[in-house]
């Protein structure tokens, strides 16, 4: 499975808008914008990805759209 680094900083969203995801460990009532936001890939966003509710981007395809 293609991912992030540990400490990479990447771009993600949730892969269901209508389903809100905690930005991070321990950061309580903290939650992904539908749109997406840059943050630094950790084990937490990467068990996200695991269960398909994020889908991540690298920045430098951000850039090009």
């Amino acid at each position: 499975m293609d991912h992030p680094r540990i400490g990479e900083r990447v771009y993600v969203r949730p892969s269901n808008p209508a389903v809100r995801v905690q930005r991070g460990d321990n950061l309580f009532g903290q939650f992904l914008p539908d749109e997406g936001a840059e943050v630094l890939w950790d084990e937490f966003l990467h068990r996200r990805l695991c269960e398909g509710a994020i889908e991540w981007m690298h920045l430098s395809d951000m850039k090009g759209s």
